[in-house]
């Protein structure tokens, strides 16, 4: 899943602070911040730092705006346009092009402080005092304002207000991307990102979410094998060959023959099965939480899901480790096997054991990719899974599901339930 990229936009000097809090915040979301009063900006040095600003905001898929009390450097002295209105700008046309979504945010007192102003300046155009008196009085600095004028039409133009008003004079299309929102605490920062940007995830869910991620990767990449610049299953192929010697009980004295055109890939394979990654707390957590359950409101309980049903299967098949004592006794024969022998011997037992593990191994490979591409956003789909053991006639069929066993005994399974 790609990393959403921030660009955060603002005064530094009293926003220096939040911008550190809000930086932290989405890091430990993994996402990437662009802040430039921090050293991992990454800005072009053969561009001016206003221009590395703008050409960062290209790379950013969303624009973090916070308007305080300062105005701070002028980017345009001439038009008396500040920094960060230029950025803002910048960003705008993003938006407009689809490219980019803005998040703006202004302190509730500097907001509170407009309404006001706007509210006296209503009832001093009453009076005598003329209209350059009266600006006076509503743009008049204050220890909250050091540049009321620039400060109140910079939220003007971030909600569109002019544009806005033209839209419904003319019965057209408002402008997009003019939600501001207003903010005392850092939380009510935090709670916009969960909705805005996390679809409502609250931090311990992205948590959970990113700790299954991570290790799921990390078992896919222990069951994978790399040849050349080929990356495979091993366990598929294996899979796949054992489809072609099926194994019964009554056949258990008889040795099992493997061509030894598949030697190179059962020594890949057999060097792999002490290597999977078998952590299985990150999944462990996943199902603790809730996170993939659904909540029923006439019953008042969590209930399972198939995801959830998935990742107990997962831990099942984490958990279960194949004994497999005679790898080396594998590798031994591989290497005294050269391109040119015989199909090499294979007892039952042995064959057993490599058989099932490849399918073990298998059924966490898919699992996996289901459960991955469900995290990337996808819709859930249930993995097509094989049975644990080889067995006389086996075309790998999928294991036998719930609904089958509720079929075939008339009566359905009572689910598993979480209060």
């Amino acid at each position: 899943m790609t990393t959403p990229t921030f660009f955060l936009s603002s005064t530094i000097y009293d926003f220096k602070d939040l911008r550190s809090a809000i930086k932290y915040e989405l890091e430990n979301r993994g996402c990437q911040v662009l802040a430039s009063d921090h050293n991992d900006f990454g800005n072009d040095p053969n561009l001016n730092s206003y221009e590395a600003c703008l050409r960062q905001i290209d790379n950013a898929d969303f624009f973090i705006l916070l308007i305080g009390s300062r105005v701070g450097g002028k980017f345009d002295q001439d038009q008396s346009i500040s920094i960060t209105r230029a950025e803002y700008r910048h960003a705008y046309k993003r938006h407009l092009e689809g490219k980019l979504k803005i998040l703006p945010f202004v302190r509730r007192s500097i907001w509170d402080v407009k309404e006001d102003r706007a509210a006296i300046k209503k009832v001093i155009e009453q009076t005598e005092l003329t209209e350059k008196e009266v600006y006076s009085i509503v743009s008049s600095p204050s220890k909250h304002l050091n540049d009321a004028k620039h400060i109140f039409d910079f939220i003007d133009e971030v909600t569109r207000k002019h544009e806005f008003k033209e839209a419904l004079q003319r019965g057209g299309t408002g402008p997009t991307g003019n939600w501001i929102y207003g903010f005392d605490t850092f939380e009510e920062i935090v709670s916009v990102f969960s909705n805005a940007v996390f679809l409502g995830e609250s931090k311990q869910e992205h948590l959970v979410k990113q700790n299954l991620r991570d290790c799921l990767l990390r078992t896919v990449s222990d069951i994978l094998s790399k040849h050349k610049s080929t990356v495979f299953v091993p366990a598929l192929e294996i899979y796949n060959i054992s489809l072609s010697y099926p194994l019964s009980m009554e056949r258990w004295q008889f040795p099992v023959k493997i061509p030894v055109s598949v030697n190179g890939l059962l020594n890949a394979y057999s060097i792999r099965l002490t290597k999977i990654y078998k952590d299985a707390e990150p999944v462990k957590m996943a199902l603790r939480s809730r996170v993939f359950h659904r909540f029923e409101n006439t019953s008042g309980m969590y209930q399972e899901t198939p995801a959830t049903n998935c990742l107990r299967q997962l831990l099942e098949f984490l958990g279960y480790e194949v004994e497999f004592s005679h790898s080396q006794w594998i590798m031994s024969q591989l290497e005294d096997n050269s391109p040119d022998s015989d199909p090499m011997n294979i007892r039952f037992e042995q064959a057993i054991l490599l058989f099932s593990e490849a399918r073990r191994q298998l059924n966490i490979f898919r699992i996996c990719q289901a459960f991955l591409k469900f995290l990337a956003g996808e819709n859930f789909i249930e993995p097509n899974l094989v049975s644990k053991f080889v067995e006389e006639g086996d075309t790998g069929n999928p294991i036998i599901t719930k609904a089958e066993i509720e079929e075939l005994l008339g009566i359905p399974i009572q689910q598993r339930q979480t209060s």
